[in-house]
């Protein structure tokens, strides 16, 4: 059994990076843009885990206490934000919200997981068996780089963004399901954004590498839940 995260943030790009940094077999992760959506999902199977972007709570005072009484179990807290250069800062910050633990945005996966893993009260993560995901990649690990290789492979397909529906974005068919295409937006967050890569050759292919990112994104809040991707597929264009 993983642990369950809730993130809530109103930046879509933070949540696909965040979904990125987590791993599957680890973190079933869920998502909303706003307090009320949190509140709407929380409940008798709620969060072991919440991540909470700071404006979010700034907007809110009380967010934490609102959550904290809507879940049926214990939850811990996570603020999250980008406005830190000393994360000690940070921690003291989150810790007044009523928050156990801080992450910087943007996070290492390192730093995520262990702010996550505080949050939790240190409780080991059960892993899950025959998930039928793929291995993940740790995005610190060194990997051997043609970068004129992934300049060409970031140009090309730059080029033709607009012209793919989501699930080719993705590089899923349309009957995936969807532990697959939450597996597939993974791998295709590691490739694509450039700050999970070591190297880049240059900043116009890590500005092609950062579109490309934001339109992995929008792929996955296409068909990335039953809702929306009921709603994608009835549309006779399927194009965003």
């Amino acid at each position: 059994m993983s642990r369950r995260v809730l993130l809530v943030s109103p930046n879509s790009v933070t949540r696909a990076l965040f979904l990125s940094l987590l791993d599957p077999a680890e973190h079933e992760v869920q998502f909303a843009d706003s307090l009320a959506g949190a509140l709407a999902l929380v409940g008798q199977d709620g969060p072991d885990v919440v991540i909470l972007q700071a404006e979010v709570v700034r907007a809110s005072p009380d967010a934490l206490d609102r959550l904290r009484g809507a879940c049926s179990g214990p939850v811990g807290f996570v603020l999250a934000d980008r406005g830190y250069s000393d994360e000690r800062r940070g921690l003291v910050d989150a810790r007044a919200f009523g928050a156990s633990s801080f992450v910087c945005v943007p996070p290492d996966r390192s730093a995520l997981v262990e702010a996550v893993t505080a949050a939790a009260g240190g409780r080991p993560v059960r892993q899950s068996s025959a998930t039928g995901i793929p291995a993940f990649r740790d995005p610190e690990e060194p990997v051997e780089v043609d970068l004129e290789q992934l300049a060409r492979w970031a140009e090309r397909l730059h080029a033709k963004l607009e012209s793919l529906d989501a699930y080719q974005i993705l590089r899923v068919q349309p009957t995936a399901t969807d532990r697959e295409i939450q597996a597939a937006f993974r791998q295709r967050a590691l490739e694509c954004h450039p700050d999970l890569r070591h190297a880049i050759p240059d900043e116009e292919t890590r500005e092609r590498l950062y579109q490309i990112f934001k339109r992995v994104s929008w792929a996955l809040r296409k068909v990335g839940d039953p809702a929306s991707r009921k709603e994608y597929d009835a549309d006779s264009g399927g194009r965003g």
